[in-house]
């Protein structure tokens, strides 16, 4: 952006949405029926509803963990991110980065090791992130294994892990229950 005015008008501008999401379980029960979702540049979305509303299921959706190919469930809608329009009912997207309720660590690896996995998966480094992905570790040993760390040093080192996706859109799963 050349002035002010262009940068706010492009930080203002959504970055991820989705449109006429329908999702129902196998059994068929929906879950969302022609949900919308419209994010901004830096924009925090918390979802809340009952347990068995669907918030974990659109998790799973989102973080391709629930593709379209899995049977018996209906998924229809639209994502639309970077240029590039997605039929959920068809394919997924690779914009999303998860933080597991259960941290899903190696636990007989050390901090250090489970970044190096996830790091050899990454698209690329990013210097801005690699530095504070250090300054969340910082009170952590790198050897020291993840079974011997607390439950909040768990909870940064998946963080750190999932960061180091480098996608847009960074999704927590249950992320108080730690």
């Amino acid at each position: 952006p050349d002035t002010p005015a262009q940068e706010h008008a492009v930080n203002d501008a959504p970055v991820f949405t989705i449109d006429d999401l329908t999702l129902a379980t196998p059994a068929g029960k929906v879950l969302i029926a022609h949900g919308q979702l419209t994010l901004g540049h830096s924009e925090l979305a918390l979802l809340v509803g009952p347990s068995g509303s669907g918030k974990s299921s659109l998790i799973k959706l989102l973080s391709g963990l629930l593709a379209p190919e899995d049977e018996p469930w209906q998924i229809q809608g639209r994502l639309h991110h970077g240029g590039r329009d997605y039929d959920l009912s068809r394919e997924q997207c690779d914009v999303r980065a998860l933080v597991f309720q259960n941290y899903a660590l190696f636990d007989d690896l050390g901090a250090a090791e489970n970044l190096s996995i996830a790091q050899d998966h990454a698209a690329s480094a990013d210097p801005d992130l690699t530095t504070l992905i250090l300054d969340l570790l910082a009170d952590i040993d790198p050897e020291q294994s993840v079974a011997a760390s607390s439950g909040g040093q768990r909870q940064r080192i998946a963080i750190a892990r999932t960061l180091l996706a480098n996608r847009p859109l960074l999704l927590f799963d249950e992320p108080n229950s730690g």
